[in-house]
């Protein structure tokens, strides 16, 4: 279940309230052109949600590789009332013309808005420092980046995806490398995010390397290519 933070709530217990909150799920869509993926992010922390308890706790999404996380993006796009296609045949933009491709989701949100998405998974190891971990996202991104510019413009508006596991040893603190990975996601040049770390997922194990993985993070940057300048 979410944290409830009720206004009649003390200010001091409030605020951690809402720390608390922030931790467990967050959404922020910072450029106002792509406000219409606000529902869909809310869906897509629904997905993840409803899967891993269906699955008793047991079992995520997001500690699978790059296309079951594109799959949980594509279901969210339809929950929202919006309709979704991964994986597909295109034609990419080259130096020198058009070749055969693939494109890793093309989705149109309910009010008809369409976008090109080319996505990246990073895991993201709680050890790393502050600055190891924000160059991480960063190449993430800027691998998607390159992948996106390639896109045809008639497909839609371009985005970079870069999804953010969280990949901890058996003895790691998930709140302390949680807290870590907000801090870096919230000074990255992303221009919508989320995140979904469910207290019940934190001590969720992969049995065969003994990694924890708490959660995941999306971070969307829009792409205009130099192709299209």
């Amino acid at each position: 279940s979410r944290t409830t933070c009720s206004p009649s709530t003390p200010n001091n217990s409030r605020r951690r309230c809402l720390r608390n909150k922030m931790k467990n799920s967050f959404i922020n869509v910072r450029r106002k052109g792509l406000r219409s993926l606000r529902h869909i992010l809310q869906e897509w922390i629904e997905v993840h949600t409803t899967y891993s308890k269906r699955e008793n706790w047991k079992d995520s999404i997001w500690w699978c590789h790059e296309r079951p996380n594109v799959a949980a993006l594509a279901a969210a796009v339809w929950l929202s009332g919006g309709t979704a296609l991964e994986e597909y045949s295109t034609r990419k933009l080259r130096k020198r013309g058009q070749s055969a491709g693939r494109c890793d989701l093309s989705f149109r949100t309910k009010g008809g808005k369409a976008y090109a998405c080319e996505a990246k998974q990073l895991w993201f190891a709680g050890g790393m420092t502050l600055e190891k971990g924000s160059e991480a996202v960063e190449k993430c991104f800027k691998d998607a980046e390159k992948d996106a510019g390639n896109l045809h413009p008639k497909e839609g508006e371009k985005l970079a995806i870069c999804f953010v596991t969280l990949s901890l040893s058996p003895k790691a603190s998930a709140e302390k490398s949680i807290a870590k990975l907000i801090e870096i996601l919230t000074t990255t040049k992303a221009d919508a995010m989320a995140w979904c770390f469910l207290p019940k997922a934190r001590k969720l194990l992969w049995e065969k390397n003994r990694r924890r993985f708490p959660g995941v993070a999306v971070l969307i940057r829009k792409v205009v290519s130099s192709k299209e300048r």
